[in-house]
C-alpha cells in the first residue's frame, strides 16, 4: 500500500525479527500476540500435560524431556541453554533430599558471555528430571566442561521444533494447537512473575536481564494494564474503522427516494415499527433490514432515529449470542451504530456552532 514504510511488511510478516532488538522493543510481548506473546494459564497447562503425556507415552526421550523442561521452568534463551556445561548443575544435599542449583549463563554483555553465571534453585519439577536425566549412563561419564545438552543454539531450537511436532497441545482462544517458540516461555514467566508482584529489579534477575530497562515492557503487556485503554480508545477506534458507510440525512425528504414508500425502512421487532431511515437502492436485496442495512453504503439513517435504544438492543443480542460468526456480525452492527451516533452528534453540533 503506497506510504507505507517496508519495514511494516517486514513487520508483519516476520515480527519475530524484532524481538529483542536494538530498539529495545517487544512487539509481540506487548501486544499480547496470541501467537507469539506470553502464554495463557490454560495455554502453558496444557503445554506441561502435553510434554508430561508424551514421555510417558515414549514419544519423546528423557534427554528431550530435560532440555525441554529446562525451558518451560526457567524462560531462558536457547543460547543460554547451549552455553550450560555439566558442571552448571551443583547438587547439595538438604532437608527434603538432594536440591539442584543452575548456574544459568549471561547471554549479553562484552566479552563476558562465556564466563558469567547467575546461580538460581531449579524448580522441584525440573530438579527431580534433571537427577533423572543425570542418572543416564552416558551423562554420567561425560566431563564437568562438556555441554549439558547440546553446544548450539541452532541444535537447541531444532530439538524445541522436533519435540512439539510430536506433542499434543490446545489453545482455547485459538481453536487449535499452541504455538510453540521458545521466548514465548520467557514473556510468561516475566508476566507472571510481576502479576505475582515481583519488582522490576526482581523479575530482572529472574530473566538474567543486567538492567531493568525491558521490564517496562513486561508490565505493559498486563491484560489489566491495557483494559482501560482498551475502554479509553474503543469508540474511537470503531469509528475509524468505518463500519458505518451510508449517508445521514435529517428528514425522509433528502432521502434519494424520496416519496416511494418501498424507501422507508422501519424496526419492528424491538422499536414498535419505529422510522430509522431510507434505502438508496432498488436492488431489492431481501435483507434482514434495518440490521444488515448498518453496512450498506446506500443506507440513508434518519438523524433523529431512537439510536441510542437501537443499540442497547443489538448490545444485548451482542451478550446473549455464543457462536463467534454472528457475534463478530452483531459487532460491526455496532460498530456502525455508533458512527451513526457519531456523525449526528457532530453534524448537531455543527449546526449550534
Amino acid at each position: 500500500m503506497a506510504g507505507l514504510d517496508p519495514e511494516v511488511s517486514t513487520f508483519l510478516l516476520t515480527p519475530e525479527k524484532f524481538e529483542e532488538s536494538s530498539d529495545g522493543w517487544y512487539f509481540t510481548l506487548v501486544a499480547n500476540d496470541p501467537e507469539r506473546g506470553a502464554f495463557t494459564e490454560q495455554e502453558l497447562r496444557s503445554i506441561r500435560d502435553g510434554v508430561d503425556r508424551a514421555f510417558e507415552q515414549d514419544e519423546i526421550s528423557l534427554p528431550e524431556w530435560a532440555l525441554v523442561w529446562s525451558l518451560i521452568a526457567t524462560g531462558v534463551r536457547p543460547v543460554q541453554i547451549a552455553r550450560m556445561r555439566m558442571s552448571d548443575v551443583i547438587l547439595t544435599s538438604g532437608p527434603e533430599g538432594t536440591e539442584v542449583t543452575l548456574g544459568i549463563p549471561l547471554a549479553k554483555g562484552e566479552n563476558q558471555v562465556l564466563r558469567d553465571r547467575w546461580k538460581r534453585k531449579a524448580p522441584s519439577v525440573l530438579a527431580e528430571i534433571l537427577l533423572r536425566y543425570l542418572e543416564m549412563p552416558d551423562v554420567r561419564r561425560r566431563a564437568p566442561d562438556a555441554p549439558l545438552f547440546e553446544d548450539q543454539s541452532s541444535k537447541v531450537s531444532a530439538i524445541i521444533a522436533s519435540v512439539f511436532r510430536r506433542v499434543q497441545t490446545y489453545s482455547d482462544r485459538l481453536r487449535g494447537p499452541v504455538p510453540v517458540f521458545p521466548y514465548r516461555f520467557r514473556y510468561t514467566l516475566g508476566t507472571r512473575a510481576i502479576a505475582l508482584g515481583a519488582s522490576d529489579h526482581e523479575a530482572a534477575r529472574l530473566l538474567t536481564h543486567r538492567t531493568t530497562h525491558c521490564i517496562q515492557y513486561y508490565r505493559a503487556a498486563m491484560p489489566m494494564l491495557q483494559r482501560p485503554i482498551q475502554e479509553a480508545i474503543g469508540r474511537e477506534m470503531s469509528f475509524l474503522a468505518q463500519a458505518f458507510q451510508g449517508r445521514l440525512i435529517g428528514s425522509l425528504d433528502e432521502a434519494t427516494r424520496r416519496g416511494e414508500a418501498g424507501a422507508l425502512i422501519r424496526d419492528f421487532a424491538h422499536l414498535v415499527g419505529q422510522k430509522l431511515g431510507a434505502c438508496g437502492t432498488r436492488a431489492e436485496c431481501h435483507q434482514n433490514a434495518p440490521r444488515a442495512c448498518l453496512l450498506c453504503r446506500k443506507f440513508e439513517p434518519l438523524m433523529d432515529a431512537p439510536w441510542e435504544r437501537f443499540l442497547d438492543v443489538l448490545r444485548e443480542d451482542l451478550a446473549a449470542e455464543t457462536e463467534d460468526r454472528i457475534r463478530l456480525i452483531t459487532q460491526e452492527q455496532i460498530d456502525a451504530v455508533r458512527g451513526i451516533i457519531i456523525e449526528r452528534n457532530a453534524k448537531m453540533a455543527g449546526a449550534l456552532a
